[in-house]
């Protein structure tokens, strides 16, 4: 019952300091994503892998439920990187792939098949394996070094460049991944930061 209890209680702090992030960078697009937090289950565990302990995915924000217990000020991190995502439209780009490649293969395909029904498939499916590289080109895209960046210097902005190397550290630790290649240059990047901001 305590550990209920726990979690409850770490759940509500995650989503209080959610709603502070919302209020401090408010969004006029923001409603397009939820104001309600989504906990990953156990059995997701695995998508750290690939998204790390929180990531926004379509409408949501998603947390990985091993790191409801992080410190506040990784909290805090954690959830202005993600916001940032969302604040330099990254998610809106993953949104539109998501909803509108469909509507250009499939149409395509039915005026293919409509015209030519006993003709070789072998244009339709080119059409649908260009259509999934695009999808697939967009989604790396989303995960670039460079959008991660975009995100980690929106957080500096708000909780400074020292925190936001303390969370990734944090992180860093916590993943099976430990400090991958992509997390070293984030941290030589706001390394730099850090070294100017004490110059001045």
């Amino acid at each position: 019952m305590s550990e209920y209890v726990d979690r409850l209680r770490q759940l509500a702090a995650w989503q209080n300091d959610f709603d502070a992030v919302r209020r401090r960078q408010p969004l006029r697009l923001g409603g397009l994503v939820s104001r309600r937090l989504r906990v990953l289950p156990g059995w997701c565990a695995f998508m750290h892998l690939s998204f790390g302990p929180a990531f926004v995915f379509l409408s949501h924000i998603y947390v990985d439920h091993r790191i409801l217990d992080a410190p506040a000020e990784v909290r805090e991190y954690l959830l202005l990187h993600e916001w940032g995502h969302v604040v330099r439209r990254h998610n809106q780009v993953a949104m539109l792939s998501a909803v509108l490649l469909p509507f250009v293969f499939f149409p395509q395909a039915y005026v293919w098949l409509h015209w030519h029904p006993g003709a070789n498939l072998a244009r339709i499916a080119g059409l649908g394996l260009f259509c999934t590289c695009v999808q697939a080109g967009l989604s790396v895209w989303m995960m670039s070094d460079m959008r991660e960046l975009e995100a980690d210097a929106f957080a500096a902005s708000i909780i400074g460049p020292a925190a936001v190397l303390n969370g990734i550290g944090w992180v860093a630790t916590w993943s099976r991944q430990g400090w991958t290649a992509g997390r070293r240059k984030r941290r030589s990047a706001l390394w730099l930061a850090v070294q100017a901001g004490d110059q001045t």
